[in-house]
């Protein structure tokens, strides 16, 4: 009975997945590469951005862009350049999945 309840929830990805389709004006995605292509797999509409190294950090810093939403702990990396805004966290239970237990979401905005 317990595991079937637990069972129940949503992951921490999935109910980001639902919110992001649920709003209409998320432009770009930054994010790291696995959680994207869960994203784009999921049918969100938006331009994502892959993070793996210091390399792509810079070169999102780079970009033209105003405002983005960061997916993932790596926020500070973007301080220099832009104004972090904390948005949302999502939790899910560990024994139903341990992987990405709780993803925090940021808006970037530029300086």
């Amino acid at each position: 009975m317990v595991l079937v309840y637990q069972h129940k929830n949503p992951t921490s990805i999935s109910k980001i997945k639902d919110d992001l389709i649920n709003k209409q004006n998320i432009n770009t995605v930054v994010s790291i590469p696995l959680i994207n292509y869960f994203l784009k797999s999921h049918q969100v509409e938006s331009e994502f951005l892959d993070v793996e190294d210091s390399v792509d950090i810079e070169e999102i810093k780079l970009l033209d862009r105003d405002t983005l939403l960061l997916i993932g702990s790596f926020n500070e990396k973007f301080s220099d350049n832009y104004n972090i805004i904390s948005d949302t966290v999502y939790f899910h239970n560990i024994y139903v999945n341990r992987m990405w237990s709780d993803i925090s979401i940021y808006q970037l905005v530029k300086k």
